[in-house]
């Protein structure tokens, strides 16, 4: 990051000049973070309790999915994880 000196006597100007170095970084986060949750959120693995988030389930209804065969769980160690394009084709398959 570079780094500048601006001399601003008057406050109003002082002022725009925050906002606007401010609202630039902030538009510069959220287009990158935009980009990484395009790329990864399909093939990541979500862990039991963003599941049950995301379809707005509880952890017993998903226990129950995972018993019968309509989501494939993948053990990591101890974790329980889901990888979401195969939760939502599940869910196509049940829907239809």
């Amino acid at each position: 990051m570079k780094k500048e000196i601006i001399i601003i006597n008057d406050m109003e100007d002082f002022m725009k000049e925050i906002s606007s170095i401010v609202r630039k970084i902030v538009k510069d986060e959220l287009n990158g973070k935009e980009e990484l949750s395009k790329k990864s959120t399909k093939d990541a693995l979500f862990t039991r309790a963003e599941v049950c988030a995301h379809l707005h389930i509880s952890y017993a209804t998903l226990h129950r999915y995972v018993n019968a065969g309509v989501f494939i769980c993948h053990k990591m160690g101890r974790r329980s994880l889901f990888n979401m394009k195969e939760v939502e084709a599940a869910l196509i398959k049940v829907n239809v």
